[in-house]
């Protein structure tokens, strides 16, 4: 985790979740992760092949999940859809898409 991650920011370790809550333990893709999803705002999630940190949006009447990532000084976004669709073969793509997209400044 970056050192400037607030503490009580929930972490996606191996497919697990770790929260200061009941949530903790949960699997990625279970019943109970889709419930917390429409609970939580923000988690970061690790895996082997890179990081991301995920925030939800309101947009009009909906929320919204997007990655975000700094790499090399600049800061990416991708969409991740709305929470029933936050799976995790949608967070390993992002992860991959994040460090090959370039960034609007890179244009």
């Amino acid at each position: 985790m970056p050192k400037s991650a607030y503490r009580a920011t929930p972490v996606v370790i191996s497919g697990y979740l770790y929260t200061e809550d009941d949530y903790t333990g949960t699997a990625v893709n279970t019943l109970t992760w889709f419930v917390w999803l429409s609970l939580g705002r923000t988690f970061y999630y690790e895996t082997q092949i890179g990081c991301l940190t995920a925030r939800c949006e309101q947009r009009r009447h909906c929320s919204f999940w997007y990655a975000f990532r700094r790499i090399k000084g600049k800061l990416r976004k991708v969409y991740l859809g709305k929470s029933v669709q936050l799976t995790q073969e949608v967070l390993d793509k992002a992860i991959a898409r994040l460090a090959m997209e370039p960034s609007f400044a890179d244009r």
